[in-house]
């Protein structure tokens, strides 16, 4: 009983301060305007000025206290409170070039609003036995990952581009991951992939797509790259013979019919894959359920996971087998993304 009563995260101060700058100062007007959604407000009547506001910035038009009451209109100007609660808003600020620790602020409480909608979605979903238990799982993942998202949008000037490229550059965290294969690195922008992108390993049946990917696994377990390998075409152990083919020369047929000699059998057992940075997922998975083990995995790796390799897409399990398997995959692709 006690959790219905509690009021959802907010700051009214903080949503003061944000309108109150964008009144008040011209940088401050377009910098609200730029960065700021009308539902991040706890208050409706912030959300109706600030809509004002944002018109007003995008018109150019002049913004003060008289020309911000014209704009309202009688009828909305009521509706908040009347010209008190404007001024109200221009009192309340103690300083104007602020505004972007008040918006962090704002959005912040808003956010934390989010989780708590999606939260209490997923309990519902929880107790919701008609829906299949998978989807449920992946629907949840998805909701939170939507509500996470939200965090790191943002406009950003040609400076302010440039200034994070160059902090890219610059950050020996975010390198490129080395594929292995020199002149693949080299036509690769930036030496190999960069972290965040999505590579879509494409071709025709039959070649050497699924051998690449394990070549490039390989070259990253013997490197100590911390990787994350989902395959719904072939089991561990499959896999496992494929590494062993390339690194003892023992034939793949032979591997597979186990029809080997001694010297063989104690060149396999001579190899040493118990400090590979590699885990093998066998199986059909949809993609909110192999990001949450990626998840756990990046944190067991202590952040250091550098890729996930799934082999292949469209014999992952889809989150809505109700629409065609085209819009399925590209779903995926998105998900992937």
């Amino acid at each position: 009983m006690a959790d219905t009563l509690k009021v959802p995260p907010h700051s009214i101060d903080a949503e003061v301060c944000v309108l109150g700058s964008m009144i008040l100062n011209r940088d401050s007007l377009q910098t609200g305007a730029a960065d700021v959604s009308p539902q991040w407000f706890y208050r409706p009547v912030h959300a109706m000025i600030f809509e004002q506001l944002r018109t007003m910035a995008g018109r150019d038009e002049p913004v003060d206290l008289v020309t911000l009451k014209n704009a309202l209109g009688a009828i909305r100007l009521e509706q908040i409170g009347g010209v008190e609660y404007l001024v109200g808003l221009i009192e309340g600020v103690p300083n104007t070039s602020s505004i972007e620790h008040y918006i962090a602020i704002v959005k912040d409480h808003w956010t934390r609003r989010e989780l708590i909608l999606v939260g209490e979605q997923i309990r519902a979903s929880g107790y919701n036995s008609d829906q299949d238990v998978t989807e449920a799982v992946g629907d949840a993942y998805a909701a939170v990952q939507a509500a996470g998202d939200q965090q790191h949008r943002r406009q950003s000037t040609a400076q302010e581009a440039k200034e994070k490229m160059l902090a890219r550059i610059n950050s020996e965290t975010d390198a490129a991951l080395p594929t292995g294969y020199n002149e693949l690195d080299q036509f690769l922008s930036g030496g190999g992939f960069r972290p965040g992108q999505l590579i879509i390993l494409a071709g025709g049946t039959s070649k050497g797509k699924s051998l690449l990917a394990q070549e490039i696994s390989r070259f990253w377990c013997q490197s100590d790259y911390p990787h994350y390998y989902v395959s719904g075409e072939m089991n561990e152990v499959e896999i496992m013979e494929r590494h062993t083919t390339a690194l003892t020369g023992i034939h793949g047929y032979r591997l597979a019919k186990g029809k080997l000699h001694q010297p063989e059998v104690d060149k396999i057992k001579a190899m040493d894959v118990s400090q590979w940075p590699l885990v093998i997922e066998d199986g059909v998975l949809t993609i909110a359920e192999i990001a949450a083990n990626a998840k756990r995995l990046n944190s067991q790796w202590n952040g250091r996971l550098k890729c996930v390799i799934i082999d292949y897409l469209s014999l992952m399990k889809p989150r809505d087998r109700r629409v065609g398997r085209t819009d399925q995959i590209e779903s995926m692709i998105w998900e992937c993304k």
